[in-house]
Parts: structure tokens; C-alpha cells; sequence
């Protein structure tokens, strides 16, 4: 899922970053002025914008990515977002299996811009 927003920048010398809150995903790429400018995997979710900016107008990509988790499971057992580890074995535990079909949360939240 991609996110795009302009904005202004007035100029300073002090770093300026991005960071997402509430961001459900396995990773997120910034681009600013279409310059790659990181990816992360976990929190915090916090980007140094400093030298991708520019005086005035600017134009800010997300990119969020999911895994394939949400198509092919192991989505019928219970417990399964508390799980640390999830691997081939764990398709097979059927004394954990329910009826129950669990989705993994993705989108995201809010984004703060600050220095």
C-alpha cells in the first residue's frame, strides 16, 4: 500500500524527521522527492528527512509491505499473534487449531513530521 503527501518546508538547520505511529506491517520504504531515503522493519518507525528535503514544496512517499501471513496462514490457530516464531511446524499443531480465522492487522496510523 503506497501513501503520498506534499508539503511545504520553510527551511531550517535543525534534522527533520518522519515517524510513523501505529504503522501494521512487515516493513516501510520513504521517498522523498522521489530519492530512497530508508526502509525499517520494526519500531520505531523514524526517518531522518534532513538532507531529501528542500525550501518549499516537497512530496512524500510511503510504501508499506505485508507478508503473504494473511493468505496462507497458518490463520486457524489459536494464539497465533502472540506467537514469537512461526514456521512449517507450526501448520501442524493441531491442538491449537479453532475455528476461528485470525487476520494479521496492516495500514497505518499517524504520521508526525518534527525536529
Amino acid at each position: 500500500r503506497s501513501y503520498s503527501a506534499q508539503f511545504t518546508f520553510n527551511g531550517t538547520t535543525n534534522p527533520v524527521y518522519l515517524k510513523l505511529d501505529d504503522a501494521e506491517c512487515a516493513s516501510v520504504r520513504l521517498y522523498v522527492n522521489g530519492e530512497y531515503v530508508g526502509i525499517k522493519y520494526w519500531e520505531p518507525n523514524v526517518f531522518d528527512m534532513t538532507k531529501f528535503i528542500k525550501p518549499g514544496k516537497n512530496k512524500a512517499e510511503i510504501i508499506l509491505s505485508t507478508t503473504l501471513f494473511n493468505v496462507m496462514g497458518p490463520n486457524r490457530i489459536s494464539g497465533i499473534l502472540e506467537s514469537s516464531f512461526v514456521g512449517p511446524g507450526t501448520f501442524l499443531q493441531m491442538d491449537r487449531f479453532t475455528r476461528k480465522y485470525t487476520l494479521v492487522p496492516f495500514g497505518m496510523g499517524r504520521v508526525v513530521v518534527g525536529r
